[in-house]
């Protein structure tokens, strides 16, 4: 019993430990004009970032001056480290943020 409590909590230690190896990828910083929407969350024009840890699928939109976070699907092929493309679309002047690539 106490042989199979001390390999459970070694085990328990690796995995809880795997996660502070992360990177976090981080794109230049970009200046967006407009305000935009990403679903149904406005954000204001200004200074933004995008995140992305090693091997995720989220990618973070990081609003500079506030701090304000966005997460969207970004699929992990396509983006290449200190890069992103924000794809927008104008829907009766609205301006959405679709895709980050």
């Amino acid at each position: 019993m106490i042989r199979t409590l001390a390999i459970g909590f070694g085990l328990t230690a690796i995995f809880a430990t795997t996660g502070l190896n992360a990177t976090t990828f981080y794109s230049a910083k970009v200046m967006i004009p407009f305000e935009f929407k990403v679903g149904k969350i406005s954000l204001a024009a200004g200074e933004y970032r995008v995140e992305q840890e090693f091997g995720k699928d989220v990618a973070t939109v990081v609003n500079l001056k506030t701090g304000h976070r966005i997460q969207m699907l970004r699929p992990v092929g396509e983006h290449t480290q200190g890069r992103a493309k924000l794809l927008f679309e104008n829907r009766d002047g609205v301006r959405i943020l679709k895709r980050v690539s």
